[in-house]
């Protein structure tokens, strides 16, 4: 592969989004990509993923469905869900509410550690 330019790199990775397209494109590995982005100091794509989540988990929480999701940013179904269910740990975390699958888990939970205060016992 003749020598490409850091120009060159930048415009390729803001076209195709990551290592694995670039290097596809170039006709070389994603590791090669790797190393030369590390070499003229470029970032790597996923420091706006933190923008992407932040917008996924606002738009599910208005009741957006995870395939227009995925549709919506590219990604697919399974790392939407993912993404949401992340975010939605770290709001919990940071002392946030519960909501949704998580909550009905939770309150399961609850549920199965009370005891029993009037159980009936059967004869056989």
């Amino acid at each position: 592969m003749s020598p490409i330019s850091k120009n060159e790199l930048l415009r390729l990775q803001k076209k195709y989004g990551n290592d694995v397209e670039v290097g596809k494109k170039l006709g070389v590995t994603r590791q090669r990509i790797y190393h030369i982005r590390t070499k003229y100091g470029i970032p790597s794509t996923r420091a706006d993923h933190s923008k992407r989540d932040d917008k996924l988990f606002a738009m599910r929480e208005k009741g957006a469905t995870f395939q227009v999701l995925s549709d919506k940013f590219g990604i697919a179904r399974s790392n939407a869900y993912y993404i949401w269910r992340k975010h939605q740990e770290r709001e919990e975390k940071a002392g946030g509410k519960a909501s949704g699958v998580r909550a009905r888990a939770s309150a399961e939970k609850k549920i199965l550690k009370t005891p029993i205060k009037h159980a009936r016992k059967f004869e056989a």
